[in-house]
């Protein structure tokens, strides 16, 4: 954010082509046209000041309570089914899991994020869950539907889910893959990508985080049934959104306009996001 408001930036094409833009700025940094849009609109530029007047400290801990929220929402109360479900006996220590995945973050050879699976396995978790909605309680991360079709084929997603002609090695599900044969049965993904992604933040120097583990995987077919109306662009098209597309966005997220500010100030902090 301090770099967001006080660096000198330029329009530029972005180097993917296609009529794409992004802003650059000298020493070699680059910004989505949807954050700089973010800093010319009133009310979250007044929450980027004032996360940064504090050098960060104020971010950190809301960043950590708006990325629980993220992780989580889709494990509360859901008035149209119903009677609440018991929640499950834990059949795995989910420490033990969280301390897994833990020791292997630091095994990357790539130089894609400063030799850290971290961001990568932030992203897997955050668009997992980022699809939950609060205006029909649909999407989310329980159900684990970002493996199957159609949401491992939405073009936000790729690089995440395994599939044709891609790098196995790189993918985020192939990464975590021993780890859930290792935990077997009793470890179900939905719940292995949200304590990857928290994992991986806490490794980072993030806040711990709790999370709510009991989520199920839903079949291939039940997930095409489950992610049949949820929208593919929810995370919009960050060469293009504007301010007002993003709180539009968030609103049905079920975020407010601070949360969406230091979730996209953390976020974009990480690996070599800019």
């Amino acid at each position: 954010l301090e770099n967001l408001l006080n660096l000198d930036w330029t329009l530029v094409d972005s180097p993917g082509g296609n009529g794409k833009k992004q802003y650059n700025e000298s020493s070699g940094l680059m910004m989505l046209v949807a954050d700089f849009n973010m800093k010319e609109d009133a009310i979250y530029r007044g929450f980027m000041e004032e996360y940064v007047s504090d050098g960060g400290v104020q971010l950190k801990v809301d960043f950590g309570r708006a990325w629980e929220k993220l992780m989580n929402r889709d494990m509360g109360n859901k008035p149209c089914l119903g009677e609440e479900v018991e929640a499950p006996e834990p059949a795995v220590d989910y420490d033990d899991v969280k301390a897994a995945v833990k020791a292997m973050l630091r095994n990357d050879t790539r130089d894609t994020d400063f030799n850290h699976y971290g961001p990568l396995f932030v992203r897997f978790a955050w668009h997992c869950a980022g699809t939950f909605r609060s205006t029909d309680y649909r999407g989310g991360c329980d159900g684990a539907r970002i493996l199957h079709a159609p949401e491992k084929d939405w073009p936000d997603n790729d690089g995440l889910v395994v599939g044709d002609g891609e790098p196995q090695e790189e993918l985020a599900q192939a990464l975590l893959e021993p780890i859930k044969n290792s935990f077997g049965a009793g470890l179900s993904w939905a719940d292995l990508i949200i304590i990857a992604g928290t994992a991986a933040l806490e490794d980072m120097g993030g806040r711990e985080v709790r999370v709510c583990p009991g989520r199920s995987d839903a079949t291939a077919e039940e997930a095409a049934v489950g992610s049949m109306y949820l929208d593919p662009t929810i995370y919009l098209n960050p060469e293009f959104a504007n301010a007002s597309d993003l709180k539009k966005s968030m609103s049905i997220m079920g975020f407010t306009a601070k949360e969406m500010t230091v979730l996209n100030g953390g976020g974009h902090a990480i690996g070599k996001a800019h």
